[in-house]
């Protein structure tokens, strides 16, 4: 019985957990990193206010869980990536994934650039995400090699530069910017052609 009850608590307290970083989600994107308040979070997610700090200790910590969440997303979108068949067609799903996550998170995003001015924790946690989201990319990078997909390269340094390339065109042209779809189109076009230019096989014809 008591490990039950146990089970329940637990369960409970996950689903709060979970409320309360929609909530922030919400709060974030739509009012900005420092307009955003505590008192608004726990008030769209309908909790008490005194809730928030069994869970958070501070509205940054609230903000970089919502920032992991939108990163596991680009994770999930992003580096589901094959070594079988086409490159081409591979980076394409992987950047239209990319493309999509900063779209439909713009209001996280502009928070992310707010904040990381205002906030020093923010922005060091922002390097220590994009770090190691460069490492993942880099090992993608390693195994495309290692099947022969692109040309002999660093992986390390290419992936930090084409990363960097990718998340500041994604930031100006679709977070900052009021893209429309087609402009959306038009920067994976642009990041595809890039991309798939600096990857292929010297004997491979890039358009």
């Amino acid at each position: 019985m008591e490990e039950r009850t146990y089970s329940k608590r637990q369960a409970q307290a996950a689903a709060t957990r979970e409320q309360l970083v929609q909530a922030a989600h919400q709060v974030f994107a739509e009012r900005g990193y420092t307009a955003a308040t505590v008192g608004a979070i726990t008030e769209r997610a309908n909790t008490a206010h005194g809730t928030f700090y069994l869970y958070f200790r501070n509205k940054d910590e609230a903000f970089t869980t919502v920032l992991e969440d939108v990163m596991f997303d680009v994770h999930d979108r992003v580096l589901s990536f094959s070594v079988e068949g086409d490159l081409r067609v591979r980076l394409e799903h992987a950047l239209r994934g990319f493309v999509g996550v900063f779209a439909e998170h713009r209001g996280v995003w502009r928070s992310l650039l707010e904040g990381a001015l205002t906030a020093p924790g923010l922005a060091e946690t922002w390097a220590e995400i994009r770090a190691g989201f460069n490492k993942r990319v880099e090992a993608v990078l390693d195994e495309l090699q290692g099947a022969g997909l692109v040309r002999p390269l660093d992986s390390r340094t290419t992936a930090v530069a084409l990363c960097a390339m990718g998340e500041w065109m994604a930031m100006s042209q679709l977070v900052i910017s009021d893209a429309s779809d087609a402009d959306r189109e038009q920067v994976l076009a642009t990041m595809l052609d890039v991309w798939h230019h600096a990857l292929a096989p010297v004997h491979v014809a890039v358009d």
